[in-house]
């Protein structure tokens, strides 16, 4: 699904005479990259290409507004995964490293920790201080 940022680089870009390629050369944004945008295969744009493809495109201050408020907040684009598991209601089985973590010290010097571990193991759940008290 194209989005509004897409749909409006589209008609900015056809309204300037310009094609893809000759708008990548302006802004310095890559081909595929714009025509990812205009197509729907990418989703908006950082802030900072948007701004490079407004310049290139040399909209009226109008334009250009509604052009780069398209590439915030745009319905069609997902906002984020919905697809994760919750955050867990408590954190069971890991006595030994808590024990280990609130050990380390002894209250009066920063002591800085590192939790390592692949993806889902815990990390974030097992470093949040209300789990984990800041000595």
């Amino acid at each position: 699904m194209i989005g509004r940022f897409g749909l409006a680089l589209r008609q900015a870009r056809t309204l300037a005479g310009l094609t893809q390629e000759q708008l990548a050369e302006r802004s310095g944004v890559g081909v595929r990259t714009i025509g990812g945008l205009e197509t729907g295969t990418r989703g908006d744009p950082r802030p900072s290409t948007a701004r490079r493809l407004a310049d290139a495109l040399e909209l009226d201050p109008p334009d250009r507004a509604r052009l780069l408020a398209a590439a915030v907040d745009d319905p069609a684009q997902p906002t984020g995964r919905d697809d994760l598991p919750g955050d867990l209601a408590d954190f069971t089985g890991r006595t030994a490293e808590i024990d280990r973590l609130l050990a380390v010290g002894d209250g009066r010097a920063v002591v800085i920790e590192a939790i390592d571990g692949m993806a889902g193991v815990g990390k974030t759940t097992l470093a949040d201080p209300e789990l984990v008290p800041i000595l």
